[in-house]
Order: structure tokens, then C-alpha cells, then sequence
């Protein structure tokens, strides 16, 4: 397996790649994080791990993706595609494909996920919009609990209804 890609990698050795007539206007930075949080980064238990496709993403609300306007996006998921086809002839992996790799496993192997989701007491979720915030998002649902509200030190926050944690929640769970 190749390198683990990161901005700095991602503006070196990929944006360079992509025709100047898809990079013209669209700020790289930004790019990458609507590829990663939003199209990769939306992907889920529901969706079989899939990210977005090209209409769901170019039709998503402004307020859930606010970096770029309809047109916008249809070229950053022209990007999304062609950097996905250079990631794999390079053999290289981004942070949404390590998570995806482990949310198969935890689904895949019911021994795994039990020992895994043995270990936990609390989650401490730092920013949904990252891949990581996928991850304990998926966690989260595998126990089936919800946050309703950032928790403080005393709080005990825990429901069985199932839904994406808010920003900075921190969350129990059972032992």
C-alpha cells in the first residue's frame, strides 16, 4: 500500500494532475474538503459505506454543503473521480478510505466489533464533518445510542433513537 494521503500530498502530487480547465476556480483546499467531508464523508451504515453520488451531492442543500454553488460541485466531483482513479493506480489511501476499512470490518466481523465496542466507555465526538467523526458516528449507532445534547462531566447522555452525533458531544456508553 502507498502513501496516506494529506493536503499537503494531495496539493503536490494530485491537484497538478487534474486539467487546469476543472482547477480554474475552484480553491484546492476547499476541494478536498467537500471530497472528504462531504462526499466521502457523508457515507454510511445506510449507504453501504458509498459515498455520494454526483446528483446527491450536486443536489445538496447550501447549508450542508456551503463551499461551492451547483455548478461548483459538479466540478469538484469531476475532481472527486479523477482523483479517486489516480488514488487507486498509485496504490494510495486518504483518511475516509482507513475509516471505511474499519467500519467493514466492525460490520463484516461480529467478534471484531463486539471486542472493539467492548473497549469503550466514552466517545468524545471533535467534528462530524472529518472522517473520524464518520467513525464514531458509526460507533455510536452500532451500540444504538444517540446524544441529545453536548454532555457535561455529570451528565449521562444516552438514547436508543439513532441519528449522526452533534459537534462536541461527548458520549457515554454501556459497559
Amino acid at each position: 500500500m502507498g502513501l496516506r494521503i494529506d493536503p499537503t500530498l494531495f496539493e503536490l502530487e494530485y491537484w497538478k494532475r487534474f486539467p487546469i480547465a476543472l482547477t480554474r476556480r475552484i480553491p484546492k483546499e476547499l476541494a478536498l474538503m467537500d471530497i472528504m467531508g462531504v462526499i466521502k464523508g457523508t457515507a454510511s451504515m445506510e449507504t453501504k459505506f458509498e459515498p455520494l453520488s454526483r446528483e446527491s451531492y450536486c443536489g445538496k442543500r447550501w447549508s450542508l454543503a456551503p463551499n461551492f454553488n451547483t455548478e461548483e460541485r459538479d466540478t469538484v466531483y469531476s475532481l472527486y473521480e479523477r482523483y479517486e482513479r489516480i488514488k487507486k493506480k498509485r496504490g494510495e489511501i486518504d483518511d475516509a478510505d482507513r475509516v471505511m476499512r474499519v467500519l467493514r470490518a466492525l460490520e463484516n466481523y461480529t467478534e471484531l466489533r463486539e471486542q472493539v465496542l467492548g473497549l469503550l466507555q466514552e466517545v468524545y465526538v471533535d467534528g462530524i464533518d472529518s472522517p473520524r467523526g464518520l467513525l464514531h458516528s458509526s460507533i455510536l449507532t452500532y451500540n444504538g445510542y444517540r446524544s441529545t445534547r453536548p454532555a457535561t462531566n455529570r451528565d449521562r447522555v444516552a438514547s436508543h433513537s439513532c441519528s449522526r452525533p452533534s459537534r462536541n458531544s461527548l458520549w457515554y456508553l454501556p459497559n
